[in-house]
């Protein structure tokens, strides 16, 4: 990823942490929900397996307005993801049980 974007998301991070990175996966599945939601399963695995490779992520500054958007308001939408550390706890919460979960169905078998 070589564009301007990637020095927002990293500054983003640096400053705000991993909260950042969670609002920023938000951010990109809110800007390509129209397209994925047209794709198969397996369009989705390359889609996500091939992001970095996308134009969006290789613009530099000025490019920006092909996608509507300047890269200082991105980082403003990022910040406005609705995303606070109670929904992150329960997140990981339920991550945890469906882990003891699955570890407790391969004992059993």
């Amino acid at each position: 990823m070589e564009g301007d974007i990637v020095w927002i998301l990293w500054d983003g991070f640096l400053i705000e942490g991993w909260k950042w990175w969670a609002k920023v996966c938000l951010w990109l599945l809110g800007i390509f929900q129209p397209d994925l939601l047209e794709m198969t399963f397996e369009d989705i695995l390359k889609f996500f397996s091939d992001l970095a490779n996308n134009s969006f992520f290789k613009c530099r500054f000025n490019d920006y307005l092909v996608y509507a958007i300047s890269p200082l308001k991105i980082k403003e939408e990022i910040r406005a993801v609705p995303l606070t550390n109670r929904m992150l706890e329960l997140l990981e919460s339920e991550y945890v049980n469906s882990q003891k979960k699955y570890k407790d169905i391969l004992k059993a078998v």
